[in-house]
């Protein structure tokens, strides 16, 4: 158990204020006095539930039986259980963009093709692709635009 060190707002002008005074952490109600880690439930209006707040020493989730230990890496290798760093690098940029089933592996297909060299890769920047992109558009079909009135 440990303490948390709260000082007397009324006393905080002075000089000779008393040194903070310290609140045991179990007995503070987290609903009243909320702390910057504690964990806020609000559930929606409809579900008639009442709102939670959990200090988060307090907070942890229910024992699961037979779940598996959680595992931890070494430093070494932080991005397992992926085999590689580009592995690990590929699935996060998946994941920020929000890639779907079917765009993951598109690029995964592309990534092998490269790797396996049934093609390469020249593509450095952003910049590159644009630049691409325009002198591609002059390849397809032209568009005029009419204003009828």
């Amino acid at each position: 158990m440990f303490s948390i060190a709260i000082a007397d707002p009324s006393k905080a002008a002075s000089s000779s204020s008393l040194p903070p005074r310290p609140i045991e952490a179990s007995s503070r109600n987290p609903a009243d006095n909320p702390a910057k880690d504690d964990i806020r439930i609000q559930y929606h209006e409809k579900a008639g539930k009442p709102l939670k707040v959990s200090r988060f020493e307090d907070y942890h989730l229910p024992n699961i039986p037979n779940a598996p230990p959680i595992q931890t890496t070494s430093d070494d290798v932080p991005w397992k259980p992926f085999d590689s760093r580009s592995d690990f690098e590929f699935a996060e940029i998946a994941l920020d963009a929000a890639l779907n089933k079917k765009q993951v592996d598109n690029l995964v297909k592309i990534i092998r093709r490269c790797v396996e060299g049934g093609d390469s890769f020249n593509l450095k920047s952003h910049k590159d692709l644009v630049s691409l992109w325009k002198d591609a558009s002059v390849l397809v079909s032209p568009v005029c635009i009419a204003h009828v009135s």
